[in-house]
């Protein structure tokens, strides 16, 4: 409230008292709040998201469909926006579309899963060679921080023990080019 009093205009703020409002039990000022939140930031997908789960819970099947449908256009890995969307169409009486929701949220659902699976071994295989690079087995480390950037390429961890054990072998080309 006092961060809205103070910038009418934080779009954030407006959804952020929302949220804390529908904590409260205050339905009518969770949804004005809401509403004031994608009123001034139209593309976040975080206030569609939280405007079209309310009107959904208040019965308002129809609006909350069109908010939902947009927090989704805006960002299609929204876990929270598919789950409410496929909620509101089931209840709309549109099956088929929900059911296309649905499994374009299981879908979501199998990716993140084999993200995290990549993840998990991707550090374990990192920390393997740790293990090794500490015994002083520099070319086995080597082998298991590629084998762990293989699986996750992004982990700049990962990247930077690959440059290290490269540069340690003095592979300077190699291990520039991995930094």
């Amino acid at each position: 409230e006092q961060a809205v009093a103070l910038r009418p205009d934080f779009a954030e703020a407006w959804s952020d008292l929302g949220e804390a409002r529908k904590n409260l039990f205050d339905d009518e000022g969770a949804v004005a709040a809401f509403r004031k939140a994608v009123e001034l930031s139209p593309e976040d997908a975080v206030a569609r998201t939280r405007l079209g789960s309310k009107l959904l819970d208040a019965g308002q099947t129809r609006e909350a469909i069109s908010h939902l449908q947009e927090a989704v256009r805006l960002d299609p890995k929204n876990q929270s926006a598919l789950n409410a969307l496929q909620l509101a169409l089931r209840r709309d009486g549109q099956a088929e579309q929900a059911e296309a929701v649905k499994q374009r949220l299981a879908e979501l659902l199998r990716e993140k899963d084999k993200a995290d699976q990549s993840l998990v071994a991707a550090i374990e295989l990192n920390n393997r060679g740790a293990t090794l690079e500490k015994s002083g087995d520099l070319r086995g480390a080597l082998e298991k921080y590629r084998a762990a950037l293989e699986l996750f390429p992004e982990h700049i961890g990962i990247r930077t023990n690959v440059a290290v054990a490269f540069l340690k072998l003095g592979w300077w080309e190699e291990g520039l080019d991995q930094m």
